[in-house]
């Protein structure tokens, strides 16, 4: 019962804070994607719920942020909430357009080859390609 509870709580908290987001954002009622803002990945399932987004600072880092939630973030951590924060540097944003073999907008870049359930081998790429980036990470409810 008070595992019911302290879920149901948990879950409660997730949704406003997705919600507060999308609102600072100005992204509630507007497509996925801008100039400045990529849905990469937002999943439910089974397995629980997987979001990933890139967005545009306004000093020109790309933040890649992701929070999963679930049972299937419980079978490999052992806890049921993963949340991560990965900023590439402005200087480090032409590297990455080179690793992409694009142009233009980083974000339609990223958009274009990590989509869906391709969003699994960003990490992998930023490192495969020296790509400068600062991690954090955390797991627990």
């Amino acid at each position: 019962m008070v595992n019911d509870l302290v879920s149901a709580l948990l879950l409660a908290v997730l949704l406003a804070l997705f919600l507060w987001r999308a609102f600072r954002r100005g992204k509630a009622s507007e497509p996925k994607s801008s100039a400045s803002y990529i849905v990469l990945r937002k999943v439910n399932d089974a397995d629980g719920s997987r979001l990933l987004e890139a967005s545009l600072t306004s000093g020109g880092d790309v933040l890649i942020e992701g929070l999963d939630h679930g049972d299937g973030v419980e079978r490999i951590f052992g806890e049921r909430e993963y949340e991560w924060k990965w900023t590439i540097p402005a200087s480090g944003v032409p590297a990455l357009l080179r690793a992409l073999d694009a142009t233009g907008n980083v974000l339609a870049a990223l958009g274009e080859r990590f989509s869906g359930e391709d969003a699994a081998g960003l990490s992998e790429f930023l490192e495969s390609h020296a790509i400068p980036h600062d991690r954090w990470s955390r797991t627990g409810d």
